[in-house]
């Protein structure tokens, strides 16, 4: 499972504040994309990632790759609880872009 937080300064009072937090279940997908150090580990210091806006262009190439080779991708298509992993970990990519372009200094919290 990965955990994954972005926090952000508040303007008012120069704390942090949790603005966007997820878990999901990680499959060979991750990897087969090239992604899964940059969601689990992205402050390794071979990627340096510290920041949400540094997320954003990887997380579209992911999404884009998945969209446009659907059938590569099919088998790791797995069912499990009720929903198939891929529809799951799309919305989890969408959602996560989301919020790095909402909050793109957003400071990256994994687990």
């Amino acid at each position: 499972m990965l955990d994954v937080t972005l926090y952000a300064k508040c303007e008012c009072c120069g704390c942090e504040k949790e603005v966007f937090s997820a878990n999901i279940r990680l499959s060979n997908l991750s990897n087969e994309l090239g992604i899964h150090d940059l969601l689990c580990y992205p402050y390794d210091k071979k990627l340096n990632i510290t920041k949400a806006y540094q997320l954003i262009t990887p997380l579209k190439n992911a999404l884009v790759e998945l969209s446009y080779n659907k059938e590569k991708y099919a088998k790791f298509n797995t069912f499990h609880n009720g929903r198939y992993y891929n529809d799951d970990f799309i919305s989890f990519l969408e959602e996560y872009l989301g919020a790095c372009i909402q909050y793109p200094l957003a400071r990256i919290s994994t687990c």
